[in-house]
């Protein structure tokens, strides 16, 4: 996914990126969205340099599986909240 890509696969991501915390509490986004905008590909890019991924502001099958690892786990140890 990229800018201008739209519909249920980027609300999914980006709704996980507004769940997902880094160390300092803050969150990646702070709000889902329908359309994959400059905000979100920002915040893609900050969870990829977090992680040390590869920084192009797409959500790929590698950052795909980083968002869904890290949403997992912060979901499980916050208890489903």
């Amino acid at each position: 996914m990229q800018r201008g890509d739209k519909g249920k696969r980027v609300v999914r991501f980006t709704k996980r990126l507004a769940y997902i915390h880094k160390p300092d509490g803050s969150k990646f986004l702070k709000r889902w969205w329908w359309t994959y905008k400059a905000p979100v590909a920002e915040a893609v890019e900050q969870f990829q340099r977090h992680y040390k991924l590869e920084v192009d502001g797409k959500i790929g099958p590698e950052t795909g599986h980083k968002i869904n690892a890290v949403f997992k786990r912060q979901w499980n140890q916050r208890g489903k909240k």
